[in-house]
């Protein structure tokens, strides 16, 4: 809705360097309605009148919070209503009843494919919080989600690029805030696809994946991005946090912590892109995927070497 993106929009301009660094896009606050259960589903719009009656009481909230804390205009209930109206008249041969649907082509002995948004250290419960997204990013909401059953589900894949990126604000142990983080941003193309922010970027958190990896119960992951790591002489991984006097081994949920650790890190020899041009594994980039497959503790299944849909190697 259109005072989901004002209302975000004004918040992170009222936190100033406070700021969680959101896309401006009104998730958060779409989500915020949801919860609260007033949220705008999709079967509302089917009947204006419901639909009117629905944005009438969400607006009498919204427009005060819109002309009171943001000084923006308020939003004519008229306007929305028609505005809805006409998307939904292009969108309704489009909806059906997803769990009903799924779980048909599921018991059919169809395969599908759930992809996930974003990553798990955006998880509403298990990221680094309150820098995160407003919805599960773990694999168990592809369940949860759609109503399939997880018990249905034959296998859990996960992506992970062979160095780490993040946009907007957050910790970030392994970030690289010199020289070559800028040229990693520019040789990798690392800028977001929703709104174009330059993402952040730093080495391979081992410590950070491992924790994705137990909470996601993945079978493998699959390392992306490996070609762009050729820029470099020596590759690091981090296999560890120091922070004052101690050493850690698990991800710290404490952003307080998290914030000022030092990074442990293992230094692996770069790869020539020649040799995976060819499709052949380089012996450094053998070991680099070796340790990392035990570190994890899971295979690496499949590493990409471009851009192209056929430019991977499966292991």
């Amino acid at each position: 809705m259109p005072f989901h993106k004002l209302i975000d929009i004004g918040r992170e301009i009222i936190k100033g360097k406070n700021a969680i660094g959101t896309t401006g896009r009104g998730i958060g606050p779409c989500y915020e309605d949801k919860i609260s259960r007033q949220g705008i589903r999709f079967i509302d719009l089917s009947n204006k009148k419901i639909l009117k009656d629905k944005l009438k009481m969400t607006l009498k909230e919204k427009n005060k919070i819109l002309s009171l804390v943001f000084n923006q205009k308020k939003i004519s209930i008229n306007t929305l209503v028609d505005d809805l109206m006409k998307r939904f008249k292009f969108l309704k041969e489009f909806i059906v009843n997803t769990e009903d649907f799924l779980n048909k082509s599921v018991n059919q002995g169809k395969s599908i494919l759930f992809e996930g948004a974003q990553g798990v250290m955006l998880d509403i419960d298990f990221g680094t919080y309150p820098f995160v997204t407003s919805s599960s990013t773990i694999s168990s909401n592809a369940s949860s989600g759609t109503g399939v059953p997880y018990k249905k589900f034959s296998k859990s894949i996960g992506i992970s690029k062979a160095y780490a990126t993040r946009v907007g604000h957050g910790p970030f142990p392994t970030e690289m805030i010199d020289d070559e983080g800028l040229a990693l941003r520019e040789f990798g193309d690392e800028y977001g696809a929703t709104t174009g922010r330059p993402r952040r970027c730093g080495w391979l958190d081992l410590i950070a994946l491992k924790h994705s990896v137990e909470i996601c119960g993945l079978d493998e992951i699959i390392l992306t991005k490996v070609d762009i790591l050729s820029m470099f002489n020596n590759i690091n991984v981090c296999v560890g946090y120091k922070y004052k006097s101690q050493k850690f081994k698990k991800f710290p949920m404490d952003n307080n912590i998290i914030d000022h650790v030092e990074p442990i890190y293992k230094t692996f020899k770069a790869w020539n892109n020649e040799d995976l041009k060819n499709k052949k594994l380089p012996s450094s980039l053998q070991s680099f995927i070796k340790y990392i497959e035990k570190f994890l503790n899971v295979k690496v299944s499949m590493i990409s070497i471009g851009p192209e849909r056929e430019q991977v190697i499966y292991l």
